[in-house]
């Protein structure tokens, strides 16, 4: 028998929003925007959906926590621009929407750096079960959510249309681990 111990769930949805113009309007071409564009009413949609797909993966873990939007901001990416290598070390979940996008665009790739030193083998049949890396395409209108601590980042976008996302971070409000637990946390 094989087990598969510590797998890493990330969930990908599709056809997110019935509309995502108003989304699209509110994106400047600045780099990023502020951090709190959750609060603004052409992405409380998203940021609803969000906080709804966040409990349906909450829910699929098991986990029992009250979850809130801790961050949600845009990212255009411009021609020759990338995201460096990173995690958000300051949230339970993070995620990425796309309002729009082309197969052209660099997809968002991840790393399991658990295994950092490991001999790997040859693999003759690429999957998510057996891979170190991973990546998903940019497809509009699609969400991706993934556990904070996942390394991710973004190849250089080589064509001249920017590359344009929404990225978000889910916290968790109240009681995080058992309260008898010796490591269980009141998050405020």
């Amino acid at each position: 028998m094989i087990n598969l111990l510590f797998s890493t769930a990330i969930m990908f949805e599709t056809n997110v929003l019935e509309k995502t113009q108003p989304i699209l309007g509110a994106i400047g071409t600045e780099r990023h925007s502020k951090p709190n564009i959750q609060e603004q009413e052409e992405f409380k949609e998203l940021a609803n959906k969000i906080l709804e797909k966040s409990y349906e993966y909450a829910k699929a873990m098991k986990w029992e926590n009250e979850l809130y939007l801790q961050s949600m901001w845009y990212n255009v990416m411009k021609q020759y621009e990338d995201h460096r290598p990173h995690t958000h070390g300051n949230s339970l979940l993070s995620g990425v929407y796309y309002p729009t996008g082309t197969p052209s665009h660099p997809p968002i790739e991840f790393f399991d750096n658990r295994n950092t030193g490991a001999i790997n083998p040859t693999i003759n049949d690429y999957t998510p079960e057996n891979a170190s890396t991973w990546h998903y395409p940019v497809v509009p209108n699609s969400l991706l959510i993934f556990p904070s601590w996942l390394q991710h980042w973004v190849p250089v976008n080589t064509i001249e249309i920017p590359r344009i996302s929404i990225s978000f971070n889910v916290m968790i409000k109240g009681q995080a681990g058992k309260e008898e637990d010796l490591n269980g946390v009141v998050w405020k």
